[in-house]
């Protein structure tokens, strides 16, 4: 009974505790609840005290679990009538299964995990569907293998992107201005108004004729499997053949640019995205305590100051490596996912498997946009 006490108050806690949790930061429990242990302890506890009604939680945690010992008490006081051996042997192995089963909670490829929290494209919905006690475990996982970063001072930043992005600054008799051309302006205060004004000054610079662009990562697809294709017996390339056959010759007029002199960032498709849109050297910074920290002079940031509307597609699932919520706020405009494209292409659920939907889909929902788009528009795809 006292471990059914104690139990019991727990859940209540957490539960009311990761609805408060969500109110405060717009998500599921994460690394930063770590904070009451890194940061001042007891200033973060004085905060805790004066915004939210502690002793009403505390009380209502006691009633809940006041409640389940009443309850279990009745319980363990019902005769329950003697069963034979065999009868006993079937039903535990049976309550085994369904315990192991409801753990897993799939029988296929998959098991429930912290990316299958997407089920539905209200994110309320999402951060509050996973169990907090588990947010927690996933949480102090992240603490554990994420990158800690140190603070640096402003104008270290400062020397820090001029010699990151030297094509973003201009140099003249030993003085570093940004620079604003080709749409492209970056101040080097991302806090002050004149930021601001130059955020709408490099907008007008897009004009109706500015192109859309596409760039789309294609995990595990490498140049090594192109070595099995063959026009006429396996065919790897399709339409795309012309494109990308006229790509690989220099020639006059040449409108198709293929390369193929180049190394992924990584060996593995979190690395190589990494550094591709946050062009952050780890690829776990969208789940470390960085992850609500808006990054300048990323791809996206780019694209924003140039007037286009950022778009991101997965075919996969918008939560791993909480790709979603981190590319929102570097800046991204809308997130369009395997939950998405199944909800606005019924018929992509026939193709669909463990890791999402089938690539044909996310094209397809990249060309709607495009044909739709009212501005210049980047979509990032994967």
């Amino acid at each position: 009974l006292g471990y059914i006490a104690l139990i019991s108050f727990l859940v209540c806690f957490s539960a009311i505790g990761n609805f408060y949790y969500y109110k405060t930061y717009h998500t599921k429990i994460d690394v930063f609840i770590f904070g009451l242990k890194d940061d001042d302890t007891l200033a973060v506890l004085k905060i805790m005290w004066q915004d939210y009604p502690v002793i009403l939680i505390l009380l209502a945690c006691i009633l809940y679990s006041f409640a389940c010992v009443k309850l279990s008490k009745k319980l363990i006081s019902l005769t329950i009538p003697t069963l034979r051996i065999r009868t006993l042997i079937v039903l535990h192995i049976v309550t085994l299964l369904v315990v192991i089963l409801g753990i897993r909670g799939s029988v296929g490829t998959q098991p429930l995990k912290e990316t299958t929290i997407d089920t539905t494209q209200n994110q309320s919905l999402n951060h509050l569907i996973i169990n907090p006690i588990l947010a927690l475990h996933y949480a102090y996982v992240h603490y554990n293998n994420a990158v800690h970063f140190e603070p640096v001072t402003l104008s270290e930043g400062i020397t820090l992107q001029q010699e990151t992005f030297p094509i973003f600054f201009t140099h003249k008799q030993g003085v570093t201005t940004p620079v604003d051309s080709l749409a492209f302006t970056q101040s080097p205060t991302p806090t002050t108004q004149s930021t601001q004004d130059s955020h709408m000054h490099s907008a007008t610079h897009v004009s109706q004729t500015s192109p859309h662009v596409v760039a789309v990562l294609m995990e595990s697809f490498a140049l090594n499997m192109l070595a099995l294709d063959n026009a006429e017996h396996f065919d790897m390339l399709g339409s795309f053949r012309p494109y990308f056959e006229s790509g690989m010759s220099k020639h006059k007029g040449q409108n198709d640019f293929v390369f193929t002199k180049f190394l992924s960032g990584g060996n593995h498709t979190a690395a190589s995205f990494g550094l591709l849109l946050p062009i952050a050297p780890h690829s776990t910074i969208s789940l470390s305590t960085a992850k609500n920290t808006k990054l300048p002079l990323t791809p996206i940031d780019v694209y924003k100051q140039a007037g286009y509307d950022v778009i991101f597609i997965t075919s996969g699932n918008q939560n791993w490596y909480n790709l979603g919520d981190y590319l929102m706020t570097l800046g991204a405009d809308a997130i369009y996912d395997s939950s998405y494209i199944a909800q606005h292409y019924p018929q992509s659920k026939a193709n669909a498997w463990a890791f999402g939907n089938a690539d044909e889909y996310a094209f397809a929902l990249a060309t709607e946009i495009l044909l739709k788009a009212k501005k210049p528009t980047f979509i990032m795809m994967l």
